[in-house]
């Protein structure tokens, strides 16, 4: 794994090939709360080696203990939480030799990953 930074925000490659966990960069204001910038795909773009160019980005609510699923995309995809924290697994079903080979991270707040 690689840890890297190109800015503000950390960046660190995982086990599974072409995925990457972004720390956001945190704007802390009080009172008024915060501010989170998730990313910067220019910023990204040269962690990267080439301009990651997402065709779009989903939120998802969700109340605790409950599981979701994803599902296999032929494309980038922008994976954030906005309030607390997920248990993730990323696993590689592209075929050749990293096929079957599982990543497991926290996303959000909670920082054991």
């Amino acid at each position: 794994m690689i840890n890297k930074r190109t800015g503000p925000r950390e960046y660190k490659e995982i086990d599974v090939l072409g995925a990457v966990l972004i720390r956001p960069q945190i704007y802390k204001s009080k009172p008024a709360g915060e501010l989170a910038e998730p990313v910067d795909f220019t910023e990204l773009g040269y962690f990267l080696g080439y301009r990651f160019d997402p065709r779009s980005m989903y939120t998802i609510w969700s109340p605790k203990g409950v599981i979701r699923g994803g599902h296999l995309e032929g494309r980038s995809k922008l994976v954030t939480v906005v309030k607390g924290s997920a248990f993730y697994v990323l696993v590689d079903l592209r075929p050749g030799d990293g096929q079957g080979l599982a990543h497991t991270f926290y996303l959000g707040e909670d920082t054991r990953a």
